[in-house]
C-alpha cells in the first residue's frame, strides 16, 4: 500500500511504497497538486497489482532500475553513507532536484543527452539558486552519473555537466566576496554566542574551510593539520595567539550549519550582508519584493556573498595583497588548481569601473587588501608561508 507525504526541501508531493524485499522507499510525483498526485499514486498501485498477478511482466533488467531506486541505492553505498554529514546532505538534497526534474519513476536506462536541457532549464527557472549553490547540486549530479557508471548501471555518463553551461556567469556581474576592512568587527560585535566567534576568527585569519575547522589538529605548537576535500590534508603555519580559539572549537563542536546561520545573521544585523549584490536593498525590502528594486535581479538569501565563506575569499585576497605567491595561496586555501584561486580574485568588470571611478580606485583598493589591523599579528602567516 503506498502513501503521500511531503519531502523537505521539495514542493513537489512525494509517494511512499515498500519495495520486494520490505524495503521502504519513496518517489517524487513530479507535481504540487494533491488531487494530481492522489491519481499517480492510484496509478502506481494499478500497475503493481498487474505485477503481483502476473498481468504484466515486471523488467529484470538491471538498466531499467528507476532514478529513485538508483538514488537509494547511490545513499545506501557504504561508501557514500560514510562521507562528512554534509557531504550528505548536499547529495540528498542535488538528488531531490534531479528527481524534481526528470520524474522519479524515469528509468536511468532512458536518461540521455535530451535530458540535459531540462535539468539546465530547472535549475535556471525553477530553483533560481545562487552560482554557487547551483556548482555545488551540479558536482553531486555529477557523483551520482559517475557511480552509476563505476557500479554497472550505466555504460557511460549520460551527458556533461559542466558549470558554465547550467550556471551561465556573466563576468560583467561578478563582484568580490571579501570582507572590507572594518566588515569584520562589525559581524563579530553582533554576535550573541561567543563561543562561535572562535570559529570565524579560525577561518578569518587561516582560511579554512567551515567542515575544515573542528577536525583540525595541532602537529606542533606552530603547525596545524587540516583535513579537506576529498580526505586531502595541508600543513598551515598557526599563530599562537589562535589556541584558545582552537581549543573553545574542540570543546564545544557546534554543528558547522549552526555556525554558518549564527555568521549570516550577525552579519545581516550589522548590515553587512545584504539580500543582492548590487548592495542597495535591505532584507526588509527582500520580505515585501522579488526582484530588487534597484538592479531588478532576484533576492538570494545570500545576497552579495558575505557569507561565512566569505572569510575564506578574505583570507586570500589579503594574501596577494601582501605579495604571496598565487601558488603559495593556493596551498594554504587546499585548492587543486590555481584556476579555482584564481576564481577568488575575478571581478566583474562593472564592479571595477565603480571602484575606480572617481580615480583613487588604485590606492584604496590596495589599502583596503594590505591594511595590517584586518587583523593582529598579521605578519605570522606571510612570514611563515614566504
Amino acid at each position: 500500500m503506498a502513501e503521500l507525504l511531503k519531502q523537505k526541501n521539495s514542493p513537489y508531493w512525494y509517494i511512499r511504497y515498500t519495495d520486494d524485499i520490505g524495503k521502504r522507499r519513496k518517489f517524487s510525483s513530479k507535481t504540487k497538486n494533491k488531487s494530481m498526485a492522489l491519481k499517480i499514486k492510484n496509478d502506481y498501485e494499478a500497475q503493481e497489482m498487474a505485477i503481483k498477478h502476473g498481468i504484466v511482466e515486471k523488467k529484470k533488467k538491471k538498466s531499467d532500475i528507476s532514478l529513485n531506486n538508483a538514488i537509494n541505492d547511490f545513499l545506501d553505498d557504504k561508501k557514500i553513507s560514510g562521507l562528512a554529514i554534509g557531504t550528505i546532505k548536499n547529495y540528498r538534497l542535488a538528488l531531490v532536484n534531479l528527481q524534481d526534474a526528470l520524474g522519479s519513476l524515469t528509468s536511468i536506462y532512458k536518461i540521455g543527452p535530451t535530458d540535459r536541457p531540462v535539468i539546465r532549464r530547472y535549475f535556471r527557472k525553477t530553483l533560481r539558486l545562487n552560482p554557487q549553490g547551483t556548482n555545488i547540486r551540479l558536482r553531486s549530479i555529477k557523483v551520482f552519473m559517475r557511480w552509476l557508471v563505476k557500479n554497472g548501471f550505466l555504460d557511460k555518463v549520460p551527458f556533461e555537466i559542466d558549470r558554465d553551461t547550467f550556471i551561465k556567469i556573466k563576468d560583467v556581474d561578478k563582484k568580490p566576496r571579501f570582507l572590507m576592512p572594518g566588515e569584520f568587527e562589525k559581524v563579530m560585535d553582533e554576535f550573541v554566542n561567543d563561543n562561535m566567534k572562535a570559529y570565524c576568527r579560525l577561518a578569518f585569519r587561516l582560511g579554512l574551510r567551515l567542515g575544515e575547522i573542528p577536525t583540525a589538529k595541532l602537529i606542533t605548537p606552530k603547525r596545524l593539520r587540516v583535513i579537506g576535500k576529498g580526505d586531502k590534508d595541508r600543513t598551515l603555519p598557526f599563530p599562537e595567539d589562535l589556541l584558545s580559539d582552537l581549543e573553545t572549537v574542540q570543546n564545544t563542536n557546534y554543528n558547522t550549519d549552526s555556525v554558518s546561520w549564527s555568521w549570516s545573521q550577525a552579519a545581516k544585523k550589522s548590515g553587512v550582508l545584504k539580500p543582492c549584490t548590487c548592495g542597495k536593498s535591505d532584507w526588509s525590502e527582500f520580505a515585501k519584493s522579488d526582484p530588487c528594486p534597484y538592479c531588478k535581479k532576484p533576492f538570494d538569501r545570500n545576497g552579495n556573498g558575505k557569507t561565512f565563506h566569505s572569510l575564506r575569499h578574505t583570507f586570500a585576497c589579503r594574501m596577494i595583497g601582501k605579495g604571496v605567491s598565487l601558488l603559495v595561496v593556493r596551498d594554504l586555501l587546499g585548492h587543486t588548481t590555481v584556476k579555482t584561486t584564481e576564481d577568488y580574485l575575478t571581478w566583474g568588470q562593472d564592479y571595477l569601473i565603480e571602484l575606480f571611478s572617481d580615480g583613487n580606485g588604485v590606492n584604496w583598493l590596495y589599502d583596503a587588501l594590505s591594511d595590517p589591523n584586518w587583523y593582529q599579528n598579521s605578519t605570522t602567516i606571510e612570514s611563515a608561508s614566504a
